[in-house]
């Protein structure tokens, strides 16, 4: 029981944590090049969202 959920718990802060990491290599990565970076994040999104509206 009690070695379960250790396990568990420490899974899922190895999960957020490599979330978290990406989460900043991709804020990193936007804000290193502000000519190409954003502009492509932003259209992703926009692209993004309009294939879910379609898709619902």
């Amino acid at each position: 029981g009690l070695l379960q959920q250790q396990r568990q718990r420490r899974e899922r802060q190895q999960r957020r944590e490599e979330q978290h990491r990406r989460d900043e290599q991709q804020r990193h990565l936007g804000g290193v090049a502000p000519s190409g970076g954003p502009r492509r994040a932003r259209f992703r999104c926009r692209s993004a969202g309009r294939r879910h509206s379609g898709r619902a």
